[in-house]
């Protein structure tokens, strides 16, 4: 294949000469190749073969010897070869290579070779037989190009030969195989550490001058191979420390103030508190040693006091470099005000049912709304608000943060979920009175197909997105069984220790897409509750009855000439026909019109009809026996008492009044008095009026209301 390759190249030389006259020319060619000078055996080396030239050249040529390596191949450069192979190469341009590539000097290509594995030694790239040509046809030859590659097989050795301490003595005797020593105490400030690796490829660290602090110093010599393995010897050494030790105070104290509890230097914490109108303090201190020193900024000093604790410190640093630490804890007293609650939270589309308390709020509003404006007002007229103004609003949920500072600082924030409907989808009035609810026109399969909440019966509707729901006794969470719509998770937040007020959120999400259904927590008010209020309203009526009772014991019993009256409008005056009548025993005068009720009667006692037999009252078991009395003045009519209509109570039946039975009376026979005109009744009952009935005695009273009664058949209807 070699000689194949090198007939080519010869008889397209031979080719060239015999066509043209040879002339020779002093044409630029000059090859050059670089390889790395070492490499690991094994490894792939890539050697680059430029040449520097003039416009002349229009071709190259160049056959490998790679000896006792491996080809690996030959990258290209930009110029047309006519042949690439492991042999060598052949590539040319008619018009100048360099003006293809574009410079004079230019890379031909790069060789690639692998050394052999696991073997150390100098191996040797060569390009030979190089020759170029010109424009004209002539050639021009270049001596060969060599490069050297040197491969070594890496040791992996990392011990040392020696390692001594300069004017020190090492214990133990030092050895390739013991890894620590130690060295005798010394005041030294530092030590000079001799160490010489067994190979010669290996690296050495922490040899040379090193420097002792006070105290304990380990010290380590590192030893890495050519392969990176590490072996490391330790030397530990103590420097004696004759420093002063002292890092106390002799005083401190705060400038126009005291701390408390009084200064020692062996107490490390005090206290102070200022008025908030403080701002600086000044601190002032003193070292009980002149060998000792303040930490960088630990020092006396003037602070400044924010509102609240203000921790200050002072540091002392004794020479052996040990710092001690004293704390004054500064109260500057906080008066300003901490309210950072809403009065109201609005925004320009959709409703906010407001409460300083909730901090969370789900606004719903239609597609065509695509930016609100966000207005608050707070409690305080110190407080800041931030977060307010006009909002763009994309499709989906939308969350707006607003934060009130309070004068002290202190924030709260108030969240609005605003969701803006899909194109197409039309969200109805919101209800001003109420958050709960509310609805958003989604396809119910949009978001949630399902909720079932165990032990509460519900209905759940896709476009509903707030709920009520009350708690059983005893309950404390809610447990829900739901199916989310394809494509959407659902997430509970808030559904654990529920209380009245909690609310429960599912969050359901697709994406930047977010649905929020909201259940708020009612909890059922237990059985003795209940219970108070039946005893209570047992309580109200029994204080009824025993009022109606007594009332009913009370009632007023009726005058002699009030029955006397009321028997004369029952019977009819032909029953009064003697001078005097009798009621309960007791003599009553005559009647007269004052006595009688005022009831329409006719204008003559004929016009009345036959007149009736008196109808015999029955006595009671133990009649009075009426004795006569001197004729008495009628008594003044005396108003009846009003009768007090019991308030209608539930479920306990109230027993009627005991009536007071009133004894049998007779009424002897009175001459008819003349009658003309109305009769005034000052009995109390139900009646209806009889046009018939015109009894006017001369010279009544008209001040109670007309009616007329039935026939009474004895006194006792008469008192009733």
């Amino acid at each position: 294949m070699r000689r194949s390759f090198k007939s080519k190249i010869v008889y397209l030389l031979l080719t060239v000469a015999f066509m043209f006259p040879f002339v020779i020319h002093a044409a630029t060619f000059k090859p050059s190749m670089s390889c790395p000078t070492t490499a690991n055996p094994g490894d792939t080396v890539s050697c680059k073969i430029t040449a520097t030239i003039d416009d002349s050249i229009t071709g190259i040529q160049a056959i490998f010897d790679i000896g006792g390596t491996s080809f690996v191949g030959f990258e290209k450069g930009k110029m047309n070869f006519y042949s690439a192979e492991k042999e060598g190469f052949a590539a040319g341009e008619t018009s100048g290579i360099a003006a293809v590539v574009g410079s004079t000097n230019v890379t031909i290509g790069t060789l690639k070779v692998k050394l052999p594995d696991g073997v150390s030694g100098t191996y040797t790239v060569k390009l030979k037989e190089i020759a170029a040509t010109d424009k004209d046809y002539n050639t021009i030859n270049a001596s060969d190009v060599t490069q050297k590659i040197t491969a070594k097989v890496k040791s992996n050795d990392s011990s040392l030969k020696s390692l001594s301490v300069e004017g020190m003595t090492l214990g133990p005797t030092f050895s390739s195989g013991i890894l620590e020593y130690k060295l005798m105490e010394t005041d030294k400030a530092s030590i000079v550490i001799k160490a010489e690796a067994n190979d010669a490829g290996a690296s050495i660290s922490g040899a040379g001058t090193v420097n002792l602090k006070y105290g304990d110093n380990t010290l380590n010599v590192v030893v890495t191979s050519e392969t990176g393995t590490k072996t490391t010897y330790v030397i530990k050494v103590h420097r004696t420390d004759t420093r002063d030790t002292v890092n106390t105070l002799k005083a401190l104290s705060v400038k126009d103030y005291t701390i408390a509890p009084d200064f020692k230097p062996e107490t490390k914490t005090y206290t102070l508190t200022v008025e908030p109108t403080v701002t600086k303090v000044t601190l002032q201190a003193e070292l009980t040693s002149d060998k000792s020193s303040f930490v960088k900024g630990q020092g006396p000093r003037t602070v400044s006091l924010k509102y609240g604790k203000n921790a200050v410190t002072v540091k002392v640093k004794a020479e052996n470099e040990k710092e001690n630490t004293y704390t004054i804890n500064i109260t500057r007293t906080d008066d300003r005000d901490s309210n950072n609650n809403l009065t109201s939270l609005t925004i320009s589309d959709g409703y906010i049912n407001f409460d300083k308390g909730t901090t969370s709020y789900t606004v719903n509003v239609p597609s065509n709304v695509t930016e609100i404006t966000v207005s608050a007002e707070a409690e305080s007229s110190k407080a800041k608000i931030s977060g307010l103004g006009t909002k763009k609003l994309k499709e989906g949920s939308n969350k707006i943060e607003i934060s009130v500072k309070a004068e002290n600082e202190s924030v709260k924030k108030y969240t609005l979920n605003v969701v803006r409907g899909k194109t197409g989808e039309t969200v109805p009035e919101q209800n001003e009175t109420t958050d709960t609810n509310q609805t958003t026109p989604s396809t119910p399969t949009e978001y949630l197909k399902s909720v079932i909440i165990k032990n509460h019966d519900f209905d759940f509707d896709p476009n509903i997105f707030n709920y009520n729901i009350t708690l059983g006794e005893g309950e404390d969470k809610l447990d829900f069984l739901y199916q989310a719509a394809e494509g959407y998770t659902v997430s509970v937040e808030g559904n654990e220790n529920l209380k009245n007020g909690s609310v429960v959120k599912l969050i359901v999400k697709n994406g930047e897409d977010e649905r929020e259904y909201t259940f708020k927590i009612k909890v059922e008010e237990k059985e003795e509750s209940s219970n108070l209020l039946f005893y209570i309203a047992g309580g109200l009526l029994g204080l009824v009855i025993i009022g109606l009772i007594l009332a009913a014991v009370t009632k007023k019993k009726p005058t002699p000439d009030e029955v006397v009256s009321q028997k004369y409008v029952d019977e009819g005056p032909q029953s009064f026909h003697n001078d005097k009548v009798y009621v309960d025993g007791v003599a009553s005068s005559q009647v007269t019109g004052s006595m009688i009720s005022q009831v329409e009667t006719p204008n003559s006692l004929s016009d009345m009809g036959p007149t009736p037999e008196p109808t015999p009252v029955a006595p009671e078991p133990t009649p009075v026996a009426p004795e006569p009395t001197p004729v008495v003045e009628p008594a003044p009519v005396v108003e009846p008492a009003p009768v007090v209509e019991p308030a209608p109570v539930a479920p306990a039946p109230v027993a009627p009044a005991p009536v007071e039975t009133v004894p049998a009376v007779d009424v002897p026979e009175m001459e008819p008095l003349p009658i003309n005109g109305p009769v005034t009744s000052e009995v109390a009952g139900d009646f209806t009026p009889n046009p018939e009935v015109n009894l006017q005695p001369s010279g009544i009273v008209d001040n109670t209301q007309s009616f007329t009664m039935s026939e009474p058949t004895g006194l006792n209807d008469i008192q009733q």
